[in-house]
């Protein structure tokens, strides 16, 4: 009995890999036959979904916290390779439905919501600026600079210094120790350089 279980295990794997090149090779197949199945019938998929949602989220959820490594790994690489499509997507949106974003936004639930999670954002600044001397030297090289920009000394380009598109750049510190050398940088760059550097910094405890 062992030997055929053994032996069945060992086919199972064998059908896993022979899956697994068959993918690799006919990756862009796979992908595009998916999406045009997806599309054909996107009205029973969100049909489905709104009757399964909690158990679908709650799924996706478990999933995540069991692969959390996985999940950011995959969505960082998702993202750097669709960043300017993001972009692009991102302001037309804005620019298309700009009058429902608005309406979205100025609502008294959404105001609540928003100085709640303001409250609670300073009070815990407050106490990692008392107990975190990097977290201090952090701010504080950001005052200095945001006072020097202010000021006239300073003076920010119209440009990202890493991709060179066209926008309003943050300034970035290497070292916080100089508030005034800084690199600029468009959001999605700035983002994308403090995540090379601090791959575990925005992890939660799971």
């Amino acid at each position: 009995m062992n030997l055929l279980r053994t032996k069945q295990f060992h086919l199972k794997m064998v059908e896993e890999t022979s899956q697994q090149k068959y993918y690799r090779k006919n990756r862009d197949k796979i992908l595009k036959k998916c999406k045009e199945y997806y599309y054909a019938n996107i009205a029973k998929h969100r049909v489905y979904y709104k009757k399964n949602a909690k158990k679908l989220n709650t799924h996706s959820r478990k999933y995540h916290a069991e692969h959390r490594e996985t999940v950011d790994k995959n969505r960082r690489a998702r993202y750097e390779r669709q960043m300017d499509k993001a972009k692009a997507q991102a302001t037309n949106y804005y620019y298309d439905n700009r009058e429902e974003v608005l309406k979205k936004t100025s609502t008294k639930e959404h105001r609540k919501k928003s100085l709640k999670y303001k409250t609670v954002i300073n009070a815990n600044n407050r106490k990692k600026y008392a107990t975190d001397p990097v977290f201090k030297a952090q701010t504080e090289s950001r005052t200095i600079c945001s006072k020097a920009i202010r000021e006239g000394r300073l003076i920010r380009p119209g440009k990202c210094g890493r991709c060179g598109k066209k926008s309003e750049p943050e300034a970035h510190h290497e070292d916080y120790t100089k508030p005034l050398k800084v690199k600029w940088l468009c959001i999605p760059c700035h983002r994308f350089i403090h995540r090379k550097e601090n791959p575990l910094k925005n992890k939660k405890k799971s």
